[in-house]
């Protein structure tokens, strides 16, 4: 650490320690910010208020003792929760295991003859049988007519599969797509998996797999996000990739996966090598309305053009005002109260199922009043804090982005926040915890690809196998088939 000279000014070295003094509080709301994200609760849970009956440790004298509360019966009645072990589900087959006493137990002493069965005892034991595989022997018996060989010879055409000449089923090749991007294995995880089963599947046989499945789902993913493009309503987040790249010093390149979604029943993967305007301009080209996501410039190169107004996150902007009254400024709770009475409403709408024209107008005479309430309240307060403290900066975000916080009041189909997406990259975001990186931008694609469906089959409540093993089997048959028929939204009749 450089030395400091002090200069001898009184002014000047009082000038100095404020400086030092504002440094230093700084640097221990952000020692506190690190230390909860390494060990604490990534929750935005508001701190509770400071209780004044506390005990001061420091005062003169001790606080007087609360008067003690009168005491009062209250009576009331509850229904009776039951105890003990819950059965097993009914539709799960039972395998009967009978045990006998020994022989010369069943013969009774006294008089040697033969105990009767007067009753039983049952209990029930959950139990796991490990994964198997199975081979379909597929047979074709051939037919001749032994007088008439001119007729020829009748045999049935061999099954169409779904990659053409290869050995694995449908239900196998969904099986090593989900593990990998529904339970986060890594493809040399599941080799082991499968040697352990005493069957040899390289991990390069499972990457040409994915790469024939993934050639051909790509049209199904294309037409969702068509569909994402005419909804007028979008919502779109990033998140970090890491990727192996060629001739790169440090091993791996840092990518992005962008998640696009309507909200409704589309959520589309997008990969690009770096996080400029570049790629979410690509892949909203043609989109014309309301796009949620978070404050970042990117965006504001799609919000200049006019055709997409943003919608920023109440949720972001909530939660700088958290980090402020964390690091002990009071000042910051009546923020926060505004902020949760704003979800408050929102979230008594959907209790009520209204439409949208009813949760428009509910916002016109409510939530517009508590933004109101909101911009006096940050008008009184600001004047007196310093732009560079940590409420400073959440005011600050609060008014550079006010313009799109509010835009929610114009339309009763938008969201408060931007939750939902952050909720569709978290599968990306746990997958990466565990495969730590994608092999080649190749793979970042692919990946994209098998998120897209999974998320989407998610968000439908459609199991993701089964949707799948379908459009493998619907692809083998007609190779040609229609991406609209084979979206989870268009099979999801047929599956639940």
């Amino acid at each position: 650490m450089r030395a400091i000279a002090l200069s001898t000014d009184p002014k000047e070295l009082e000038k100095t320690c404020r400086e030092a003094f504002d440094t230093i509080a700084r640097l221990e709301k952000e020692l506190d910010w690190l230390r909860r994200q390494v060990f604490g609760r990534k929750a935005d849970a508001v701190p509770p208020p400071p209780q004044p009956e506390a005990v001061d440790l420091f005062a003169h004298e001790p606080a007087p003792a609360a008067p003690a509360p009168g005491k009062e019966t209250i009576t009331y009645e509850r229904k009776k929760q039951g105890h003990g072990r819950k059965a097993f589900p009914a539709h799960l087959p039972r395998v009967v295991e009978v045990v006998e006493p020994k022989d010369e137990e069943k013969v009774c002493a006294c008089c040697g003859n033969a105990k009767t069965k007067i009753g039983e005892d049952v209990c029930e034991v959950l139990e796991h049988v490990p994964q198997k595989l199975f081979v379909r022997r597929i047979v074709r018996p051939r037919y001749a007519c032994p007088a008439h060989a001119e007729e020829g010879v009748a045999q049935a055409k061999a099954p169409q599969r779904f990659i053409p000449k290869g050995n694995v089923g449908e239900g196998l090749l969904a099986e090593v797509l989900l593990s990998k991007y529904v339970n986060h294995q890594p493809l040399s995880r599941q080799e082991r998996n499968f040697a352990r089963m005493g069957v040899s599947i390289a991990v390069t046989t499972m990457v040409g797999w994915m790469e024939a499945a993934t050639e051909r789902l790509a049209p199904i993913v294309e037409r969702l996000r068509q569909k994402i493009i005419q909804g007028g309503v979008a919502y779109s987040d990033d998140t970090p990739m890491p990727v192996l790249k060629e001739g790169k010093e440090q091993g791996a390149h840092r990518g992005y996966m962008w998640v696009y979604s309507d909200g409704r029943g589309a959520v589309v993967f997008d990969y690009t090598s770096g996080r400029g305007q570049e790629g979410p301009k690509a892949f909203l080209a043609g989109f014309t309305g309301y796009l949620h996501s978070d404050a970042y410039s990117v965006y504001g190169a799609l919000h200049g053009e006019g055709r997409v107004k943003p919608v920023f996150c109440w949720a972001h902007a909530r939660r700088k005002f958290v980090d402020a009254l964390r690091g002990g400024d009071e000042r910051a709770r009546r923020a926060v109260q505004w902020c949760d009475r704003l979800f408050l409403v929102d979230r008594y709408a959907r209790s009520k199922e209204m439409s949208e024209a009813e949760v428009l107008a509910l916002r016109e005479r409510v939530s517009a009043g508590m933004l109101s309430k909101l911009d006096t309240y940050l008008k009184g307060v600001e004047t007196y804090v310093l732009p560079k403290s940590v409420l400073g900066e959440a005011i600050g975000y609060l008014r550079r982005q006010w313009a799109g916080l509010r835009t929610f009041l114009g339309d009763g189909r938008l969201s408060l926040d931007n939750n939902f997406s952050e909720r569709q990259i978290r599968q990306v975001v746990i997958g990466r915890k565990n495969y730590m990186f994608c092999g080649s931008e190749e793979g970042a694609r692919r990946a994209a690809i098998l998120y897209s469906l999974v998320c989407t089959c998610k968000i439908l409540g459609v199991d993701p196998w089964k949707y799948l093993a379908e459009v493998f089997l619907v692809l083998a048959e007609s190779p040609s088939a229609s991406p609209e028929a084979l979206t989870p939204l268009s099979l999801k009749p047929h599956l639940v």
